[in-house]
């Protein structure tokens, strides 16, 4: 929160800039909606920030700023485009030669960030990561109930991008470290369920099949997510250079 106040008040700074400059020329209605929503929000992040309502935080107010960041950059490159779309062909020049390194830049950090995934991703390409077309997989050919168990890390592995299972997939999954631990720090009641569960999945690049049978007999685990080459005596109807997709037998007798 004593990181996001200042962000949050540069922000509402520079809307009320375009604000002003826009209530000039008369097309202030562009971001006075933006504002009003920043300052609302904003507001109420304060409201929690007080002990008495400290419970609220957990409705993340300070999330509102996504929309205003994306409104913010979008009216800025409007009305950065309409001055120079105004000015000397010299002056347009210089913008663009100033805004040249820091696309060039930008685009280099994303795929320093994100190198196995497309740069754009367009509706209806296929995707060019080895994990999101096996999570594409889960999602058209696998049980709506089926229940997944996933490398605890695997959003920190080369190659995975960051790509949430269950967004993409559309299935349940056992917790993980990465992405989860935030859930927990929200709302601490998970936190037992969520240790457990991870610490269920320890040494899961060592796990062999009578791992993955203990994990269906505790948590009702029927499919697992692996990395190649996978492990012995499980049956994987999909793979890909990347990872396998495979079933996860009862345990024998059960």
């Amino acid at each position: 929160m004593k990181v996001l106040r200042p962000v949050a008040i540069a922000a509402l700074l520079v809307g009320f800039f375009f604000y002003y400059t826009t209530y000039r020329s008369g097309t202030f209605h562009t971001v006075n909606s933006p504002v009003n929503f920043g300052f609302l929000f904003f507001a109420a992040a304060l409201i929690t920030s007080v002990p008495p309502f400290a419970r609220f935080a957990e409705l993340q107010p300070m999330r509102s700023l996504h929309l205003v960041f994306i409104l913010l950059f979008v009216i800025s490159g409007g009305w950065l485009t309409e001055w120079a779309m105004s000015s000397t062909r010299n002056l347009r020049l210089l913008l663009f030669a100033a805004l040249a390194p820091l696309n060039g830049g930008m685009f280099y950090a994303q795929r320093q960030l994100f190198p196995a995934t497309h740069h754009i991703e367009w509706p209806g390409r296929n995707s060019g990561n080895a994990w999101v077309q096996a999570f594409t997989w889960i999602r058209d050919d696998t049980p709506v109930e089926a229940y997944f168990a996933l490398d605890p890390d695997h959003m920190r592995l080369p190659g995975e991008d960051q790509h949430g299972f269950r967004a993409i997939a559309e299935r349940s999954m056992l917790a993980d470290r990465v992405k989860d631990s935030g859930a927990v720090s929200m709302f601490p009641a998970l936190a037992e369920t969520w240790s457990e569960q991870v610490q269920s999945q320890a040494g899961w690049t060592r796990f062999r099949r009578s791992d993955f049978e203990l994990l269906r007999s505790r948590y009702g685990v029927d499919w697992v997510v692996l990395q190649q080459p996978g492990a012995a005596g499980l049956e994987c109807p999909y793979s890909n250079s990347t990872v396998l997709v495979c079933r996860v037998p009862p345990a024998p007798g059960k």
